[in-house]
């Protein structure tokens, strides 16, 4: 789970006064920084995709991996797909096919995640 954000900076937790993934940062300033553009905290430049750019440029975090080759990592997902296309021969069709079963993976694992969240707190989750 460290390729991506923790559940925690994805909804607000009253029980973390500091972000998990940035301990210098403030919780407040992680929601500041979660959609759209901004000022970036660490280098001070505006960025129009500022949750992606602190992601990829300074947390150095790669959500994408490739199942194929002892799980490979990339941090965008067009270089995956390049990877893909010249490592491993694939053309697009296949792909999106390979994409799309890994999201659908990602999918159930964050669900079973959630759950066992829930269920450590002696919670059910809706839906």
């Amino acid at each position: 789970y460290s390729a991506l954000l923790p559940l925690c900076c994805l909804i607000y937790c009253p029980c973390l006064p500091r972000c998990p993934v940035s301990p210098t940062l403030p919780f407040s300033d992680v929601q500041d920084y979660t959609s759209g553009s901004g000022i970036c905290p660490y280098c001070r430049k505006h960025k129009k995709r500022l949750k992606s750019h602190i992601q990829i440029v300074h947390q150095k975090i790669s959500r994408y991996t490739c199942a194929l080759c002892a799980n490979k990592k990339f941090s965008v997902m067009t270089n995956l797909k390049s990877h893909l296309f010249h490592t491993h021969q694939m053309n697009a069709q296949q792909i999106e096919a390979f994409i799309a079963e890994r999201k659908r993976e990602e999918v159930d694992r964050r669900k079973r995640f959630a759950d066992e969240l829930y269920a450590k707190q002696g919670l059910t989750r809706k839906g």
